[in-house]
């Protein structure tokens, strides 16, 4: 039993839900006290009754040092003890996994996954089942410590570390030029990364366009398209796209948003955007001849700028997966008329830029 003057800890009881057990939860909840005693330098002290829990609390470093039979009743009580931590020899440096990790300057959680990936080797764990950390293991961690925040990943540490401690075995000192050459070449194409990253946040608050959006196809659908006249649909689908359309398509899109400013045509397809936005239920064939042609007329200036091949593999793309989602969000708020009328215009567009074909052979062969 504990002198009169010490300090100590006593375990009344401590118990586990029976469907928790072997899940390690008793582990968790026990460990944190055995934790502070070892750091206080604290003995422990508790009673058991039964041979199971007198091996689990073995585990954790208890002995037995005295057993009492009581006579009301069959069972034999266990006085147990875990003795408090144990100064390390004269000149020996050993601390628990939360000291070293607080040494560090690292989490407790960050030491284990050292352990995990074989980075900081596991040292062996003492009699009271906790492991034991020497001058050596704070060594390597510090040393982990700075390579990562020079930036080195943890997969090249590990060789790192070997390559220093090889010039050192060699009384060469601790070069590890090459890594670092190997790591300022990777930094300075990060450098390179942040900076255009950095220069394309600028262009797009300056110019006020989508970030969501690769920034061309943002600037060409900001130009050609009213924002307000988009309904939820619209805008998903035109997320979509932007990120699926490929360099022609998207070089063919900028040559029609250019022309059509150039010729002072914008707030004019805008207008026209509105207009079949504005299409009613009971629109007649005759109001969507008209608003097709006037479609035609209003691109014909334009419509060099179409390049053919991305016409002629359209088909392709709208019998592909991607097409059907893209279709379904511009379709989801359109009446039956708009969705005529938008059929027709496209399949018109389509033929007008595909006649081009022949007079474009034509031309290369003469």
């Amino acid at each position: 039993m504990p002198a009169a003057d010490e300090d100590f800890i006593y375990f009344i009881s401590a118990g586990v839900d029976p469907e928790k057990r072997g899940s390690g939860a008793f582990r968790r909840l026990f460990t944190p006290f055995l934790e502070y005693a070892d750091e206080h330098g604290l003995a422990c002290y508790l009673d058991c009754y039964t041979e199971r829990l007198e091996q689990l609390y073995g585990h954790f470093g208890f002995e037995t040092v005295e057993r009492r039979s009581i006579d009301a009743f069959p069972i034999e009580e266990r006085l147990m003890v875990r003795p408090g931590a144990v100064g390390a020899s004269e000149g020996e440096f050993l601390v628990k996994s939360s000291e070293i990790a607080k040494l560090a300057g690292v989490s407790v959680r960050t030491l284990r996954h050292y352990h995990a990936i074989d980075l900081l080797p596991e040292p062996p764990r003492g009699e009271n089942g906790y492991r034991d950390y020497g001058a050596g293991n704070l060594v390597r961690l510090l040393r982990i410590k700075r390579l990562s925040s020079l930036g080195f990943s943890l997969s090249r540490i590990s060789e790192v570390l070997d390559e220093m401690d090889a010039h050192l075995a060699e009384a060469a000192g601790p070069n590890a030029d090459e890594a670092l050459d190997e790591l300022d070449r990777e930094l300075a194409l990060q450098i390179e990364r942040l900076q255009e990253q950095r220069r394309t946040i600028a262009l797009l608050k300056r110019e006020q366009l989508d970030p969501d959006l690769p920034v061309r196809f943002a600037r060409a659908a900001k130009t050609l398209f009213a924002a307000e006249h988009f309904n939820d649909g619209e805008r998903q689908a035109m997320l979509i796209m932007g990120h699926l359309y490929d360099e022609g398509e998207v070089a063919e899109l900028e040559r029609v948003t250019a022309a059509l400013s150039e010729k002072g045509l914008v707030d004019k397809i805008r207008a026209l955007q509105a207009r079949y936005d504005e299409l009613r239920p009971d629109a007649t064939t005759e109001d969507i001849d008209r608003l097709v042609k006037e479609s035609l007329e209003l691109l014909d200036p334009v419509m060099d700028c179409f390049e053919p091949v991305n016409w002629e593999d359209e088909a392709d793309f709208e019998n592909s997966t991607a097409w059907s989602p893209i279709q379904e969000l511009l379709r989801k708020d359109l009446s039956p008329t708009e969705i005529v009328a938008e059929d027709r215009i496209m399949e018109e567009l389509k033929a007008r830029i595909l006649e081009r074909i022949p007079s474009i052979s034509s031309s290369q062969d003469a």
